[in-house]
């Protein structure tokens, strides 16, 4: 049951990353926004980038702060 727990709380985390990391790199002016609301509203510590990134290595760079860091 705890096992089934922590799979679905790093589920959702992987997909809320995910989800800023599309928002993040969009080209919709809204995106930037739209990400730093997600950030806060998720809690997400990690250091927001302050230029343009590439997608995979935006993520790269979340996921690495992330298992340095993990709770």
């Amino acid at each position: 049951d705890e096992a089934g727990h922590l799979v679905g709380r790093l589920f959702r985390r992987g997909r809320a990353i995910s989800r800023f990391v599309q928002l993040w790199c969009d080209i919709d002016p809204h995106g930037r926004s739209a990400a730093c609301q997600l950030a806060a509203s998720e809690r997400f510590l990690w250091p927001l980038p302050v230029a343009f990134v590439e997608p995979a290595d935006l993520m790269q760079r979340i996921l690495l702060w992330e298992s340095q860091h993990h709770e």
